[in-house]
């Protein structure tokens, strides 16, 4: 059965930052919101250092949840109304917030690992970082996946993204989402010293504010490979 070939990766990246275009309105007002929340819930907990974090989640889960929902209607993947574009994206939700915890968890122990100067640290820190990576599909599917129900959804779909990640024409695009997801943790983390050093006020705040601004066009990119991947799969398999 000859496979299909895979969309280049700039056809799909501009078709992403099209349809961020298309609906930028609802993005920057979803993305506002997201940030007032977070903020809400940094400043009641009188900016703990885990407030920052439980709110970046739980505000980034959700701009990214509305992202690959209105992507996959964008992109034909699904035939939703408005009601029912916000009723899957509120019993989604959730998971993706797990989804995206688990990930950064693993993520981090991964480059914990390999930063520790140790042989064995570094094999087993760069392991589990290509692990997090086969999941980096997970949120995606748990958002637009169709036949997932509340006790499936988190297990189908960490398994759908990694079967997906492990397909020789995907392995590449994922390592990329991995990479690009890395590189731009890296560069907000070495932003907060510079706002440190410019005395603005709250400078972690303020780098999550980036984050969640970067956030829709990398999950409308995330959105695009999965989308590309899922069709091949399917077309293969007819």
């Amino acid at each position: 059965m000859k496979a299909f070939p895979p969309a280049p990766l700039g056809a799909l990246a501009a078709r992403a930052f099209a349809l961020c275009g298309r609906r930028i309105r609802l993005y920057a007002a979803v993305s506002a919101a997201a940030f007032g929340l977070s903020a809400a819930v940094y400043f009641a907990l009188h900016r703990a250092p885990y407030a920052l974090l439980l709110g970046e989640t739980i505000a980034g889960a959700i701009i990214s949840t509305v992202t690959y929902v209105h992507v996959a209607v964008d992109e034909g993947e699904s035939g939703w109304t408005a009601a029912q574009r916000w009723e899957r994206i509120l019993e989604r939700v959730w998971a993706v917030i797990l989804i995206e915890l688990f990930v950064f968890f693993v993520g981090s122990l991964g480059l914990g690992l390999i930063a520790s100067g140790d042989l064995w640290g570094a094999l087993g820190g760069t392991a589990t970082l290509l692990f997090s990576g086969t999941l980096i599909l997970a949120d995606v599917d748990a958002s637009v996946a169709g036949d997932r129900s509340t006790l499936t959804i988190l297990p189908f779909s960490c398994a759908h993204s990694i079967a997906l990640s492990l397909t020789p024409a995907n392995t590449g695009r994922v390592l990329l989402l991995l990479g690009l997801n890395v590189l731009i943790s890296n560069v907000l983390a070495l932003l907060v010293p510079a706002f440190h050093a410019l005395h603005v006020a709250d400078p972690n705040l303020w780098s999550v504010l980036l984050e969640f601004l970067i956030t829709v066009p990398l999950a409308a990119f995330s959105a695009m490979v999965y989308l590309d991947c899922a069709v091949r799969e399917r077309n293969d398999t007819v």
